[in-house]
């Protein structure tokens, strides 16, 4: 029966930039952080040692060493101890100081790492007491070993004495060391397991003096201040947001990019789980009330880049709402509110007021006492997950406002919001690279018992002008459900023009309207006679009310 020797570890691929590595002494003992320090003066790490009903081997920690003696030929020895998982974007160092101290001649032992104990698959770097070594990898079980490098001498090999061996991971290979001194480097692969250890060949006895594994921090001598760039996905996060959770804990997930390489991400000094293209993620704890989430990435050359949010998270009273019909039924106002301006489609198609027009109604909104999740010049990724995130919401709110600003087109009557990245060669594209008003409305009938607020800044002329057919002028009338209002910047079927000045006419006429005491009513119908009476005619607001309650943006 075998015994195995494995520490938990992940190291994925890591497409950081490269450079000579040859020499030991290019990472002294103040570039580490150690991970696992093993000298063997105890079993605190519970290695499993000898067990009665196995006689192939025999393990020991004795006099600040760990020793496995194979008796019989035949089999084979291997030990395990389980570590914390390493950043997988990270450069790292796995180190042992071993000796053959009996047993058969021309047996080979060696440190393995990336291993998978139940298909026995990894990579295995051995030495002998010939004084040969050789690296190979097993990649599908049960099957031969492959090499990468096959025994070869090395005069460097103490042949009866310690032995340090060394495999040291930079950038985009594994560089590796006897006795300080560079043997050999291979390109790094992903691991198969998440194990490291020792083998032990069949007749001999061998001894650790201690096994250590490291982050190393690598630097290049070129100067470089490039700030690494964080990208938040979940939640929603920007200028005047509110993040609102019912949770005791949030899922915070995101990119990160550095020209440098990832060393490393941490969320409010957590260190969270990164992969190899720098998508990060981690659970955060958050106490009752205001909380600050702070993201901060370091790159290989000690660059760093921070951004932080703020998530307030709900107490028991507020949470335990009471139900009816699987929705919590709000007892005092909370307003949420999903603001998007897209500006910058590309030549030809750039709006100079939209994101502008975004902007003004979200600092607007924040100031109403709106919670507001923004999006400025937005993807249709990012536009669909703007509206997941703030759909995960509603039903904790009881007023609720849509505000768009940007392309948009209608299409066989149905109204369609334009992402940045939209490809539009034909009217038909728009069902799979836009965004049907619809789809945001749709969630507003979930909850038809709240004020649902849609308002429409995008009846522009239909940009994509190369299409034969379709994308008719100005947007077409949605009827709203129970509890909403729409509006629109122009009447059904109509368009409207960027403005002269920083903000288009409609959206600067309706803040003002917003900001002064009286019913939504009023400040659809003030917002239409200014912009008719500024525009000479040429632009109507138009709105359509299904409101069952009062509502004031101001009281």
């Amino acid at each position: 029966m075998k015994k195995v020797l494995l520490i938990a570890l992940l190291f994925p691929v890591s497409a950081i930039v490269s450079f000579s590595q040859s020499n030991y002494n290019d990472y002294p003992e103040n570039k580490k952080k150690n991970v696992i320090n093993e000298d063997f003066n105890n079993n605190s790490d519970k290695w499993t040692l000898n067990n009665s009903s196995d006689n192939s081997a025999d393990y020991k920690i004795k006099n600040g060493y760990f020793q496995i003696k194979v008796p019989d030929k035949n089999n084979i020895g291997l030990q395990c101890i389980p570590v914390l998982d390493l950043n997988q974007n990270k450069n790292w160092e796995i180190e042992t100081r071993i000796k053959y101290s009996g047993g058969s001649v021309f047996k080979a032992f060696a440190l393995i790492w990336g291993y998978k104990d139940v298909n026995s698959q990894g990579y295995f770097f051995f030495i002998d007491d010939r004084g040969l070594f050789k690296i190979q990898k097993k990649d599908t079980p049960g099957s031969n070993f492959i090499n990468y490098k096959d025994w070869a001498p090395a005069r460097f090999v103490n042949k009866s004495d310690w032995n340090k061996l060394t495999v040291r991971k930079v950038d985009d290979k594994c560089y590796f060391f006897i006795n300080e001194h560079f043997i050999s480097s291979i390109p790094f692969e992903s691991f198969y397991g998440d194990e490291v250890g020792f083998y032990c060949g069949g007749g001999l006895t061998i001894q650790a003096d201690y096994l250590k594994v490291s982050y190393i921090e690598t630097q290049n001598n070129i100067a470089d201040n490039t700030t690494p760039q964080i990208t938040i996905y979940e939640p929603s996060v920007g200028r005047g947001v509110e993040i609102i959770e019912a949770n005791k804990e949030i899922a915070v997930k995101g990119k990160v990019s550095a020209d440098n390489g990832i060393y490393e991400v941490t969320i409010n000094g957590i260190e969270a789980k990164v992969n190899g293209n720098g998508d990060f993620q981690q659970d955060v704890k958050l106490a009752v009330g205001e909380n600050t989430i702070t993201v901060k990435a370091t790159d290989i050359k000690n660059n760093t880049g921070s951004l932080s949010f703020n998530v307030n998270r709900q107490s028991e009273a507020e949470n335990n709402a009471v139900v009816i019909n699987d929705n919590p039924v709000i007892t005092k106002e909370k307003r949420l509110a999903l603001v998007i301006g897209n500006s910058n489609y590309g030549v030809g198609l750039t709006l100079k007021n939209p994101a502008n027009d975004a902007n003004l109604m979200s600092e607007t909104l924040h100031s109403l006492g709106f919670e507001v999740i923004k999006r400025i010049d937005a993807n249709k990724q990012s536009m669909e997950q703007a509206v997941r995130d703030f759909s995960k919401q509603l039903p904790y709110c009881n007023i609720a406002l849509f505000y768009y600003a940007g392309h948009g087109v209608q299409v066989d009557g149905i109204n369609y919001l334009i992402p940045t990245d939209a490809k539009l060669n034909d009217k038909n594209d728009c069902k799979f690279e836009a965004i049907q008003v619809n789809y945001v409305i749709e969630e507003f009938e979930k909850y038809p018992n709240n004020v649902n607020i849609v308002i429409l800044d995008a009846c522009r002329s239909n940009p994509f002008r190369s299409w034969t057919r379709g994308g008719e002028g100005g947007f077409r009338a949605i009827n709203p459900t129970s509890g909403t209002i729409i509006s629109f910047a122009t009447s059904e079927g109509s368009t409207a023009s960027d403005g002269s000045g920083e903000n288009g006419l409609f959206t600067e006429e309706l803040v003002k309207q917003m900001t002064i005491p009286q019913p939504i009513e009023s400040v659809f119908k003030k917002t239409r006679v200014q912009v008719q009476k500024r525009s000479n005619g040429a632009q109507s607001p138009q709105e359509w009310s299904q409101l069952t309650g009062d509502f004031y943006f101001k009281k």
